[in-house]
């Protein structure tokens, strides 16, 4: 099945049992579901059949209930009530005309189709130019989902509102970082663990500066608005980001090495000059590190923006500075 991009569309993946799932926004306001898995861990191909739409904006010629907006952040997570549970359970965020965040979900009670949730009850009003970052962390007793936007205020703080496993409920969380962050800053969400925390400060723990060189010996700098997105592998924290060149790169953060020199996934020419990307770990794949990345691209026959997905792999034990394994790249939607 064919389907047409939106230039620019936010995009964001996540990964649930082997299959790994992308989404973006179609040029009419549809959120498309791109279905893959990994071989070898280091090659990505995607399963057309079970690619499709997920979630409507037009009912007619108008936008529907619960509708898209065009150009809508977008997050993704899988989640699971209980604790040491397989991940069963798929939701998708974004937000409406009025900017009021929404989720749709997806489990084996919906006959594995999407369904709108109750999130947009709580009218949660973001800035009209708010990313979203989504992430499922192991709670005490349960496991909890958390949504970060920011807000229309003045000062573009960015808040969580969460989700309690078993309880099914969500609750506006005490997340409220006032760095102040740019208006429009690039959101990414990884479980936190020790050794990633900033330095705590009467309780409140303060941000961690990504401050160092990079491979060039020029000081690390990241172009205003440019795309972030991270995983975490266990051992290292990898943020990766476009650079003032349009080089897709990594820094790799280590809890007992702190910041590592920028590394260099790839630089593909035909990236989309304003393309977001979005990560997420292949599963089983051993003792390599395995991370698919999606990117749009620009056709260069039709003119048409396309989704495109890449393995960057290596063995998780590799040194600083070995070179990044990195497939070809597979064209998603065509």
């Amino acid at each position: 099945m064919s389907t047409v991009l939106l230039p620019d569309s936010r995009i964001t993946s996540m990964v649930m049992g082997n299959d790994i799932f992308a989404y973006a926004q179609a040029y009419d306001g549809d959120v498309y579901q791109f279905v893959g898995a990994v071989e070898n861990g280091v090659t990505y191909y995607g399963q057309r059949r079970r690619s499709g739409v997920i979630i409507e904006r037009l009912r007619g010629n108008k936008p529907g209930p619960n509708a898209p907006k065009l150009f809508t952040p977008l997050a993704a997570v899988s989640f699971a009530d209980e604790l040491n549970k397989p991940m069963a359970e798929k939701f998708v965020f974004y937000l409406d005309d009025n900017n009021i965040l929404h989720d749709q979900y997806c489990n084996s009670t919906t006959n594995n189709e999407f369904k709108h949730g109750s999130l947009s009850s709580l009218k949660i009003e973001c800035a009209h130019y708010s990313a979203l970052a989504a992430v499922t962390i192991k709670g005490d007793v349960v496991n909890h989902m958390c949504v970060f936007y920011q807000t229309p205020g003045q000062d573009a703080a960015v808040k969580m509102v969460s989700f309690a496993g078993r309880h099914r409920s969500w609750h506006e969380g005490e997340a409220n970082l006032r760095d102040p962050p740019l208006y429009g800053t690039s959101l990414t969400a990884v479980p936190p663990r020790s050794g990633y925390l900033g330095r705590s400060v009467d309780r409140a723990h303060q941000p961690l500066p990504l401050s160092g060189y990079d491979n060039d010996g020029r000081p690390v700098a990241f172009p205003p608005h440019t795309s972030l997105t991270a995983v975490d592998n266990g051992s290292q924290l990898h943020l990766i980001y476009k650079s003032h060149s349009g080089t897709v790169k990594v820094i790799r953060l280590d809890p007992t090495q702190g910041l590592q020199v920028p590394e260099v996934f790839f630089h593909d020419l035909n990236v989309a000059p304003r393309s977001y990307i979005s990560a997420c770990l292949a599963p089983n794949t051993g003792t390599n590190t395995s991370i698919v990345l999606f990117y749009q691209v620009l056709n260069e026959v039709t003119r048409k923006v396309q989704m495109t997905a890449r393995v960057v792999s290596r063995p998780s034990t590799a040194a600083s500075g070995t070179q990044w394994n990195v497939s070809n790249p597979e064209t998603l939607g065509v």
